[in-house]
């Protein structure tokens, strides 16, 4: 057969086909046989496998989450067995696998013994290469370090108060199967994290959880926990029930990624209770596009924001927690604020039927709304809450019967509790920037920074018009940037104070 005439019998049945309602399926199936062959393809030399590119992304992505970025990674059955779901070639052997990284990690170790790791070096790679390089740097930079997986496995022990020299070698492998059965669970959730840790990749150069947390008194509130030595954020957060939470530790682990690691789970979280995670963990440090948009757009206005990388106020993982913490800073002292929110959380541990059940203290969460009904005015203001009970149940209860819509800004002056400052409290939490909480640390602010001695409740708001507008619509973010400058002028970092002394993060304390 001549090849026009060839050609015109495949455009006659291409043309057939496409005629047909079958189109769509002849079409994938013919794409599903074509990667299937190619996937199938050795060389004519040994027989090897050709891996795809997205392939060998995939096997270095998961065995950096996989092993958490240690130095000497843990190659196992349990890894091949987690990752191979994930390739487009499934029908890869372990041996195969196995042969891949350790092609991978010799390359990698070659091309740093040749000095070959700067960037002028990495820019004359293509970007597949290039991407490998950056990821087997991430797994085997520090191959020097030790094995931190396994010190993983031993700090696991000492937080269970285990001597390892009494155990029997049966009970220490037993011990050892639970670990990894909780650092499975620690890698499903990463995985999730996979697709949005590109976004970051692509629009976060510059993030830094210690900016994005220690900037806003929301950090020293109850239930949330610094760790300063760590730099890590802890608390506890709801699964997708709400009436159930689990014990989070947050750090940064690269410019790009967060770790989120699960303490108090005993049996492997649901897809949804891990994306619930996941997304109160984006709301508390502002991580979506439209944060991101907002924070370049503020740190165009106001350049030393730029320098400082300020711009993500740390907020709540849920509108309600910030609603009710905004009327908690209402009419009081901070000290007192902090110790209201920290009531609010033990009586949140003890009404939750999961802490009953457990002979050790667990650190509660803060109260949900259907937890706060069920409190009772009587109960809180037992609890030192004092008049603001009765506006927390009654918001409590409103939130619940859904008669109020926490998205809408235009609903919470309407509301019993919140006056100007909780509601413009909460605004800025909701990520609107105009409106400032103004109170008499705010008077205190423009006396001492500003030199408006004169300043006083019935000029504040003219003198703060005049002062901020100029960063409109981020006029309270420029304020919280000068506040947070004052307070660590006077009592240090903010990251780096212990929490017994959060309570002194106040201009009143100075006396001026």
């Amino acid at each position: 057969m001549s090849g026009s005439d060839r050609s015109d019998k495949e455009y006659k049945i291409e043309s057939e086909v496409e005629s047909s309602e079958e189109y769509s399926e002849y079409y994938w199936s013919k794409r599903r046989r074509k990667a299937q062959r190619r996937r199938k393809k050795r060389s004519s030399s040994g027989g090897v496998l050709e891996w795809e590119e997205d392939d060998e992304i995939t096997v270095l992505k998961q065995l950096y989450e996989f092993s958490a970025g240690s130095c000497k990674c843990l190659y196992s059955k349990a890894f091949y067995e987690y990752v191979k779901p994930k390739l487009m070639n499934r029908e890869v052997t372990m041996s195969e696998m196995s042969s891949k990284i350790g092609g991978f990690k010799n390359q990698y170790l070659e091309w740093r013994r040749k000095g070959n790791s700067n960037n002028h070096e990495l820019k004359l790679l293509g970007p597949h290469r290039r991407q490998v390089f950056v990821l087997s740097n991430r797994i085997w930079g520090d191959y020097d370090e030790g094995m931190k997986h396994l010190e993983g496995f031993r700090e696991f022990l000492g937080e269970m108060e285990i001597d390892v020299n009494c155990l029997m070698p049966s009970s220490l492998e037993y011990l050892k199967k639970e670990w990894e059965v909780q650092m499975l669970m620690y890698i499903q959730l990463l995985s999730i994290k996979s697709n949005f840790d590109a976004k970051l990749r692509e629009l976060i150069f510059d993030f830094d959880l210690e900016r994005a947390v220690c900037n806003h008194g929301q950090f020293m509130m109850p239930p949330n926990q610094w760790i300063p030595s760590s730099k890590t954020l802890q608390r506890p957060l709801r699964l997708s029930n709400s009436n159930s939470s689990v014990f989070v530790s947050i750090n940064q682990t690269s410019s790009f990624l967060l770790t989120i690691q699960i303490h108090s789970s005993s049996a492997a979280l649901s897809p949804q209770d891990q994306q619930t995670i996941l997304d109160q963990v984006v709301r508390m440090l502002r991580l979506t596009e439209k944060d991101e948009d907002e924070l370049r757009k503020f740190q165009s206005l106001h350049p030393k924001a730029k320098q400082m990388g300020f711009g993500r106020l740390f907020r709540s993982p849920t509108v309600f927690e910030d609603a009710l913490k905004s009327i908690l800073l209402c009419n009081t002292t901070w000290k007192r604020t902090l110790a209201m929110a920290g009531q609010l959380c033990e009586l949140q541990a003890r009404m939750s039927s999961q802490n009953r059940k457990r002979k050790r203290k667990l650190i509660g969460n803060f109260p949900n709304a259907e937890e706060v009904c069920r409190m009772g005015i009587e109960l809180l203001k037992k609890h030192n809450l004092g008049y603001r009970a009765g506006f927390i149940i009654n918001f409590a209860q409103r939130v619940q019967n859904a008669t109020i819509d926490l998205q809408n800004p235009n609903n919470f002056p309407k509301i019993k509790g919140f006056g100007p400052f909780a509601t413009a409290n909460l605004l800025m939490c909701l990520g609107f920037y105009r409106q400032l909480p103004i109170d008499t640390e705010t008077i205190r602010h423009i006396k001492q920074v500003h030199g408006r001695q004169f300043c006083n409740n019935k000029t504040v708001r003219e003198d703060v018009k005049q002062i901020y507008d100029k960063y409109a619509p981020f006029q309270c973010l420029a304020y919280w940037l000068e506040l947070v400058e004052y307070y660590e002028s006077k009592f240090g970092k903010l990251s780096e104070l212990c929490s017994l002394d959060y309570h002194k993060i106040s201009g009143a304390t100075l006396n001026l």
